[in-house]
């Protein structure tokens, strides 16, 4: 089955970070204080992540990678060619977290690409196998076709889409959850009730939903594009809420999402 694995409580996420700015942002962000960092082979900036964590100075078991092959990298060969590129943008030997960034089920390929990241796993090039976007049907073909799930599911998780069924499952199964998307691409920043809510906890939407996320285990990887929202995002882990609170931000479900449903994209 699984084997237990716990996740830094924030990373920092680089999708649409442009290449440009990867490195100088990464370097930002592990002046900060940050030691996990998100990204995957399409956002195509693994390379400026991996000059950074080189320039840093810190010893490799200082800082957690996370990397995930694309759809179109699907597939026992694709799986194996995907994580020899990444590793070599990203100039490491091994990757922390390795996933499959959408199960594409149209073209059931996930089952075989899982498998064969076990065995990359058995070779030393993946530390821990995870997955992103698999909704608990597919989470639970693994475990009967394979007898083997990921140590964690990243999946888009917000205020307004809480996937509470989903992360039920990964309690009972031993899978850490993230999320991906925790401030719903910016749109909490609009809402007026979040904002009444952070003003009375005395902190800002975007540590009060960080908060939020943390308290019920799940780790998140939002994106920061300034040193003031790198530090005011890292510091929300140290924002306890009142029960009534986190009462009332439990509420604000209404299945919506910001991305695409896992089972239409292939």
């Amino acid at each position: 089955m699984t084997h237990s694995f716990t996740p830094a409580r924030i990373g920092l996420g680089l999708f649409k970070v442009p290449v440009e700015s990867t490195q100088a942002l990464v370097e930002e962000a592990l002046d900060v204080g940050y030691r996990h960092f998100d990204c995957a082979s399409n956002y195509g900036n693994e390379a400026q992540l991996g000059a950074a964590l080189s320039n840093s100075g810190l010893d490799r078991s200082n800082f957690t990678v996370t990397s995930k092959a694309w759809i179109d990298e699907l597939g026992p060969t694709g799986i194996q060619d995907a994580l020899k590129r990444s590793l070599d943008r990203l100039g490491l030997d091994s990757v922390d977290i390795y996933m499959i960034h959408w199960p594409a089920p149209e073209r059931d390929l996930y089952v075989a690409s899982f498998q064969e990241m076990l065995l990359l796993r058995q070779d030393g090039l993946i530390k821990n196998v995870g997955v992103s976007n698999f909704h608990i049907d597919y989470l639970e073909r693994l475990r009967q076709e394979i007898g083997s799930l990921p140590v964690i599911n990243q999946v888009e998780r917000h205020p307004y889409l809480q996937q509470q069924e989903l992360f039920t499952y990964h309690s009972k199964h031993g899978i850490a959850s993230q999320a991906w998307g925790p401030l719903a691409r910016a749109e909490v920043f609009a809402d007026s009730r979040l904002a009444s809510l952070a003003e009375r906890v005395g902190a800002s939407i975007a540590q009060l939903v960080l908060a939020w996320q943390l308290s019920s285990a799940v780790s998140v990887i939002p994106k920061a594009s300034s040193r003031k929202r790198l530090e005011e995002n890292l510091t929300s882990a140290d924002l306890v809420l009142p029960e009534d609170v986190l009462k009332e931000l439990n509420g604000f479900d209404r299945d919506y999402r910001t991305g695409p449903n896992p089972a239409d994209k292939n």
